[in-house]
């Protein structure tokens, strides 16, 4: 996107609001006169060719369990939450 400092477009901010809810998210920055890397991940190591590495083992991974019991989704140790009823079969 073009002028975005020039026209205080909140890009971060947009991009965060929308991570919740896809797979994945590609930006494509064009023809801009960078040095293309590569990102590895190996394990639990987090590295940048030529460059440096990071061990991503003493992250927090906060690891829960979802269940779905009927049309309520819980996560354990959480909070739930019911959908709509489940459609009655013909």
């Amino acid at each position: 996107m073009k002028n975005t400092d020039k026209l205080y477009y909140p890009v971060k901010e947009s991009i965060l609001s929308i991570l919740d809810i896809v797979d994945e998210f590609v930006i494509a920055l064009g023809d801009c006169d960078t040095d293309d890397q590569t990102l590895t991940l190996t394990g639990t190591t987090l590295a940048i060719d030529n460059g440096n590495s990071v061990n991503l083992n003493t992250l927090n991974t906060d690891s829960q369990t979802l269940s779905l019991s009927s049309n309520t989704l819980s996560i354990s140790g959480g909070n739930r939450t019911r959908g709509p009823a489940q459609p009655s079969k013909i």
